[in-house]
């Protein structure tokens, strides 16, 4: 008979878990650590999870740190695992966890006498089929910050105290389940997981989604870093486009992965300044931090020269020294700054716009007329791996799907760089693009995009554009009219192509306006 499995932690814990985007172990807590540490009886980098019928203990423990703490389960989906082997225990009623088994995860969710599973962390929301909250109140809070980050539907919350409390009716837990051959001496090893790369991780795929609205080129930069993982590189710098693109990535393939064949100087200065700042939000701290990294480098001359000539240039912008203003600091280092080193250029322009923007959001509202779909890339990079996930605005983390996507890319990126690694996840719906999925970027049959369209034109078209549909005829097949030009019932075969690269500078216009670009309304209008 199938059994039910749920991971019992708290309300407290659990915003943390929906404000990173994924459900980690005490490795992935900032400041005190969680409230109620329920791995501290497990390896690191393991998550507990127990069968319906055994989550009493692990409430009561709960409990016993405080009272009037509010208990949450969240109900696993063991369907989007697509490969995993772990280990199964019976877990007795002091605590104690004597490892029993080590097997494929299809077969312990089903074994009899197994009420515990320890699940390799991190683990994406994708997993989660319910969140069950002790009452009504702690529902309305809970879904309400989900909400603000994750869209959810009907029956993914349950605020049922009924139904809470018969789910902590204990079953018998006999020792006649298991007997003494059935234990194993191998036991899971501590691992060691260093969270804030993956948050930083989240927040600049994060972050390139929603530079995606910028065009095309910004779009393919998103799909080649959703998929940059050292084991797909052969395959990603296939051809030309792709190696281009890749010049853009591979300064922080050095950090992500540890990958030491693509390390040179600027790769390096990436790698120290990103460790330093993606360890905490404060801008002054993490300016003052950059400044010393840059004066105090031990490199090749010619870099150490230059990076301490650009910690200069800083330091004027952190005393309002610099007699320019933002759009001509900026305007200097794009057209004229490091024409010679174009690696450098871009680490000396996204210094100073971080130094110029403050946080995340202000660096998304800002343009100038200089920037190109390149530069917008790079910012979300740098931005989302120095503040990660957790500081991406709500409203680009609302975007449909985004969030459940981008937990399952953070936990798949963790695991995929570990050379052992057994967890493979079920890839969850990716959130539409404006470019590819809303808008085809060749002429495509009026019956599939005419609605859609007409709405793009009604709501960007500015004058003096006329239209931004332009309308295409298939040129007819030699002797196979029907099969060319016309339909069966004799109609021209109308085609329609957006004009892509006017609505590119239609939507940068709306940048202007100090407003992050809506998603939401666009995609709604496409589903309906």
């Amino acid at each position: 008979m199938s059994k039910n499995w749920y991971i019992v932690t708290n309300t407290e814990d659990l915003t943390d878990f929906i404000n990173y985007g994924l459900i980690f172990d005490e490795q992935g807590f900032t400041g005190s650590g969680p409230v109620v540490n329920m791995t501290k009886d497990i390896p690191k980098g393991y998550i507990s999870c127990f069968s319906e019928g055994n989550l009493f203990d692990a409430v009561q423990k709960a409990k016993q740190v405080d009272s009037n703490l509010s208990c949450c389960f969240l109900q696993l989906d063991f369907a989007q695992i697509a490969n995993l082997t772990t280990w199964g225990d019976k877990s007795e009623k002091n605590g104690s966890i004597a490892y029993q088994m080590h097997d494929d995860i299809k077969n312990l969710i089903n074994k009899e006498g197994i009420n515990c599973i320890l699940l390799p962390a991190p683990i994406p929301f994708s997993m989660i089929k319910r969140i069950l909250l002790e009452n009504g109140k702690s529902k309305k809070i809970v879904q309400s910050i989900y909400e603000e980050k994750f869209s959810s539907s009907d029956g993914f919350f349950s605020g049922n105290s009924k139904h809470f409390n018969e789910l902590l009716k204990q079953e018998n837990r006999g020792a006649e389940l298991f007997d003494n051959q059935q234990k194993i001496e191998h036991q899971p090893s501590d691992v060691n997981i260093n969270y804030s790369k993956i948050f930083s991780y989240g927040g600049a795929l994060g972050l390139l989604y929603y530079q995606t609205k910028n065009g095309i080129e910004s779009t393919d930069i998103f799909k080649l870093f959703s998929e940059f993982l050292p084991s797909y590189r052969n395959d990603i710098s296939s051809n030309i486009e792709n190696k281009n693109i890749l010049k853009i990535i591979e300064p922080y393939s050095s950090y992500l992965f540890n990958d030491l064949s693509t390390e040179n100087d600027v790769s390096t200065i990436y790698k120290l300044l990103i460790k330093k700042v993606a360890i905490t939000n404060s801008y002054g701290e993490n300016c003052q931090s950059i400044l010393n990294i840059l004066k105090n480098l031990d490199m090749a001359e010619n870099y150490n020269s230059k990076c301490h000539g650009l910690s200069k240039a800083l330091e004027k912008i952190v005393e309002r020294t610099n007699e320019k203003d933002p759009e001509a600091i900026l305007r200097l280092i794009i057209n004229d700054l490091y024409k010679e080193d174009v690696d450098f250029k871009n680490l000396a322009f996204l210094l100073t716009m971080f130094f110029l923007r403050d946080h995340v959001e202000t660096m998304l509202k800002y343009y100038h007329p200089d920037f190109t779909e390149t530069h917008y890339s790079l910012l979300a990079i740098f931005f989302g791996m120095s503040y990660g996930i957790v500081n991406i605005p709500n409203k680009v983390r609302r975007i449909d799907d985004l969030s459940t996507w981008l937990s399952y890319k953070m936990a798949d990126y963790a695991h995929n760089i570990d050379e052992d690694n057994t967890v493979e996840y079920k890839e969850p719906s990716r959130p539409l693009l404006l470019y590819g999925d809303i808008i085809k970027t060749n002429p495509t049959k009026v019956c599939l995009v005419h609605d859609i369209y007409l709405w793009i034109d009604r709501n960007f078209k500015k004058a003096p554009v006329s239209s931004l549909i332009e309308s295409r005829f298939p040129f007819p097949k030699k002797a196979s009219i029907e099969e060319g030009s016309m339909n069966v019932d004799g109609l021209l075969d109308l085609r329609l192509i957006i004009k892509i690269d006017i609505l590119e500078n239609l939507i940068q216009e709306k940048v202007k306006e100090d407003n992050l670009f809506d998603f939401k309304e666009i995609i709604d209008a496409y589903k309906k």
